[in-house]
C-alpha cells in the first residue's frame, strides 16, 4: 500500500482532528510493518535510494520454506557483491541451475607415456604423431565435469598424405572408466560405449577423402553408457589407435579432443 497524509496542509495549533483523518491514521497503522516482526503481504518496491541492510553479524535475509528464493528477476538484474563481500554455500551445497545446462571443453591428446612408436610433433608437444601400428596409447582425461553427464567426445586429427589407398584398419578411439573406490574387482576399464572398446573413422569414400588435403578432421564416439562423471569412485581415459595394416603409413597428427556434456544440474567440483 502507499502511505497517504491524515492532513496534507500540515497541523496547527488547536486544528481538529476529524474522524476522516483519524481513519486514514488508522490504515496507515495497520498498514506498516512492524520492526519487531511482521508478515508481508504484498509488494515492497525499493527505489534508487533505497536499500535493505543488514547491519549486524548476526543480521540475516533468508528463505527458508522449500522453493522459497532470493532472485534477480528481470533482464539485466543482479545478486552482486563488492570488494570483500561473499556468497558462501553451507554443508554439501552447491550453485545449482533452474534448468540443465550443456558445455563441451577441449582436452589435448596429453599421454601418461608414449607407447612404442608413437612421437610428439616437434615443437608441440600437444600434439600426438602416429606409428602406423596397432599400439595403443593411454591419454588421462581431466576435462571432466563431475555430476555431468559426458554426452559424447570427438577426436581431432589430420592425416598423412601420400597414401596409395585407403589404409586396411583406420584410426579408432575409445573412451573407458576405472574403479578407484574399495570393495571392487580390478578387471577391465569399463567402455562409455556400448557398441564396444573402440569406433572406428567412419569409413571414407577414396584415399583423397581420406586425406582431405591434410587438414584436420574429426569424428564423434557417442557415449551411452558409464558416462555420468564421478571422480569420487572412477578414472576416466581415452585410448586412440593409428591406422595400421595395409596401405598405412606413419606421421598422422592427433590434435585433441572436444567432451561434450549434457544435462548439467550443478557446479560441483571438477
Amino acid at each position: 500500500m502507499t502511505f497517504s497524509r491524515a492532513n496534507g496542509a500540515n497541523w496547527g495549533v488547536g486544528d481538529e482532528l476529524t474522524s476522516a483523518q483519524m481513519n486514514i491514521v488508522d490504515t496507515n497503522a495497520a498498514g506498516a510493518v512492524d520492526k519487531s516482526g511482521d508478515t508481508l503481504t504484498g509488494t515492497i518496491n525499493v527505489g534508487a535510494a533505497g536499500k535493505i541492510v543488514a547491519n549486524n553479524a548476526a543480521s540475516v535475509i533468508e528463505a527458508t520454506a522449500n522453493g522459497a528464493k532470493i532472485r534477480a528477476n528481470g533482464a539485466g538484474a543482479l545478486i552482486q557483491t563488492v570488494s570483500g563481500g561473499r556468497i558462501q554455500l553451507a554443508d554439501s551445497d552447491w550453485v545449482t541451475f533452474s534448468a540443465n545446462r550443456t558445455r563441451s571443453i577441449t582436452q589435448t591428446p596429453a599421454a601418461v607415456t608414449l607407447s612404442s612408436g608413437w612421437t610428439y610433433l616437434s615443437g608441440r608437444a600437444a600434439v600426438l604423431v602416429g606409428p602406423a601400428s596397432s599400439t595403443t596409447i593411454l591419454i588421462p582425461l581431466t576435462a571432466l565435469h563431475n555430476g555431468a553427464l559426458l554426452a559424447s567426445v570427438d577426436m581431432y586429427f589430420a592425416i598423412a598424405g601420400s597414401h596409395g589407398a585407403v589404409p586396411g584398419v583406420l584410426p579408432k578411439f575409445g573412451v573407458q572408466r576405472a574403479f578407484v573406490s574399495d570393495g571392487h574387482l580390478l578387471s577391465s576399464p569399463a567402455s562409455l560405449w556400448s557398441g564396444g572398446d573402440y569406433k572406428s573413422m567412419p569409413s571414407p569414400a577414396d584415399v583423397t577423402a581420406y586425406e582431405a588435403g591434410g587438414l584436420t578432421q574429426h569424428f564423434t564416439l557417442t557415449c551411452d553408457q558409464n558416462h555420468t562423471i564421478d571422480r569420487s569412485q572412477y578414472t576416466y581415459a581415452i585410448n586412440v589407435a593409428d591406422e595400421n595394416g595395409a596401405n598405412s603409413i606413419a606421421g598422422n597428427l592427433f590434435c585433441g579432443f572436444v567432451l561434450n556434456y549434457s544435462t548439467i544440474a550443478d557446479m560441483r567440483f571438477s
